[in-house]
């Protein structure tokens, strides 16, 4: 397929508050679009617009909880009322809770499930088939994780949801291919980035190795921006998978090689 065009067009982003999608929205701005951006945490989100405004960009802004279908698809309508042309959506809002899986919290559980997974599927309710409706080359984007492919203790609904987004984005862009439609999905899946989601990763390494090792953790963390430019990169490229880092390719083999035996 040929590139995707950018310049003069939007892109919307979840989870633009801080992070990954406040990252995508100074990026896309940097490649001269405008900008949609959404969270649920206001505050984060104004910080966000108003850099951006100070770097000239239009902005539609707007406090979203994605666990709403009626709130994603009134930020829809937003967007879709304010640029004529959309060429990436980023399904970006994410969370973590960690728990013992056999003692697991129900709330706690699919508040991770509402927001990681249906997030992502209010999204694609919300967005695609007006993109498609449109007949322009454009891209939806959902944010996984190495955690859609590799699980650890403690972390099971993140896993499941990640791995769910996984499945919908692939699935997605299967049946978009088959009906040779000008919108294709991409599943970004970032590594530990140095983010508010992690914050709460490293306060349990402190605990439980010390301060040293948080520290050491920290440092390893990926830059935001880092992965935004190559989320975008990719974007542009229309590649199905993005995928920053690749180092646990090796635990994936592992856990898939007793199905391949």
């Amino acid at each position: 397929m040929e590139k995707l065009e950018f310049h003069g067009r939007a892109a919307v982003i979840t989870g633009a508050g801080s992070g990954i999608g406040r990252a995508l929205a100074h990026e896309a701005v940097s490649r001269g679009m405008a900008v949609a951006i959404a969270d649920i945490n206001a505050e984060g989100l104004e910080e966000t617009a108003e850099a951006l405004r100070q770097r000239q960009a239009k902005v539609v802004s707007q406090v979203v909880d994605v666990r709403s279908a009626e709130a994603v698809e009134e930020f829809a309508k937003a967007c879709f009322d304010a640029f004529p042309s959309i060429a990436a959506v980023y399904a970006n809002a994410g969370i973590i809770r960690y728990q013992e899986t056999p003692r697991l919290d129900l709330e706690k559980f699919k508040f991770t499930i509402d927001v990681n997974l249906y997030g992502v599927v209010h999204m694609l309710h919300s967005f695609v088939g007006r993109m498609m409706d449109r007949g322009e080359p454009a891209q939806f984007v959902a944010t996984g994780s190495q955690a859609s492919f590799v699980v650890a203790p403690e972390i099971a609904a993140y896993a499941a949801s990640k791995h769910g987004v996984w499945a919908l984005a692939e699935t997605l862009n299967m049946e978009l291919t088959a009906q040779n439609s000008p919108v294709r999905a991409s599943m970004l899946a970032p590594p530990r980035v140095a983010t508010g989601i992690v914050a709460t990763t490293v306060g349990r390494v402190r605990d439980a190795q010390g301060e040293k090792a948080a520290d050491d953790f920290f440092a390893s963390l990926m830059p935001p921006e880092f992965v935004a430019k190559l989320t975008m990169d990719k974007t542009e490229a229309r590649e199905l998978y993005i995928l920053p880092d690749t180092t646990y390719q090796g635990m994936f083999n592992d856990r898939i090689a007793p199905l391949v035996a």
